[in-house]
């Protein structure tokens, strides 16, 4: 591990292993390192001026997933790296739902403006890799349970305004969504006795208009 290859030097080890990890793409956290030179100066060695280390990327474990799951995180790994986001990842998948959660310290960027970013990866990733797909599967995008709280908040919308539906007994139509939100509301009033559901409009923002069963 001591070849001139994987030598890094800086100011500090976060500036070194910063470094390494631009030279390897990859993130600081997927690097195994070991210190090789270290010099402070000031009072009682408080101040360090040059870190050298030897890092390479950490050995990981043969993958036995299948290829689907191995060709998205290579390609998502890679996209956030090209966006410059510091970003790491869980993924869990069954033969019906993938999973991805991403966390680190750019997190807020996906989550902005109420997690547009994080919407368009998802809806990204389906496009590549699911869309054409034989056997459907469930694609969630997360990070740090955002999805989570998000969805409590639409199936609550979902039975308030199927509430007032019921009363009014007239439609009601709410703001635009994406695909995944959608499906939330459908799926909340989906065993409603006095209401149905119907999405409207063209492309991928559309609106679900609730309506009464009876008139």
């Amino acid at each position: 591990m001591t070849d001139n290859q994987s030598q890094f030097e800086a100011k500090t080890l976060r500036e070194a292993l910063k470094k390494a990890a631009e030279y390897y793409q990859t993130l600081p956290s997927s690097l195994d390192y070991q210190i090789l030179e270290q010099e402070s100066r000031g009072l009682w060695g408080r101040r360090v001026t040059r870190v050298k280390i030897a890092a390479h990327p950490k050995l990981q474990p043969a993958d036995r997933r299948e290829p689907l799951i191995r060709e998205l995180e290579r390609f998502l790994r890679q996209l956030l790296r090209l966006m410059r986001l510091e970003l790491n990842m869980d993924i869990k998948a069954t033969d019906r739902r993938i999973d991805i959660n991403l966390y680190g310290r750019d997190r807020y960027i996906l989550l902005d403006r109420k997690g547009a970013c994080l919407d368009s990866l998802q809806f990204l990733l389906y496009r590549m890799f699911l869309q054409n797909q034989k056997e459907k599967k469930i694609l969630r995008l997360d990070s740090e349970g955002y999805r989570s709280s998000c969805e409590e908040e639409l199936r609550s919308l979902a039975l308030k305004s199927a509430a007032l539906v019921e009363e009014s007994r007239k439609p009601y139509t709410l703001e635009p969504m994406n695909p995944y939100e959608r499906r939330l509301i459908h799926l909340a009033l989906k065993d409603h006795k006095e209401v149905t559901t119907r999405s409207e409009g063209e492309g991928f923002i559309k609106r679900v208009t609730i309506l009464p069963t009876r008139g």
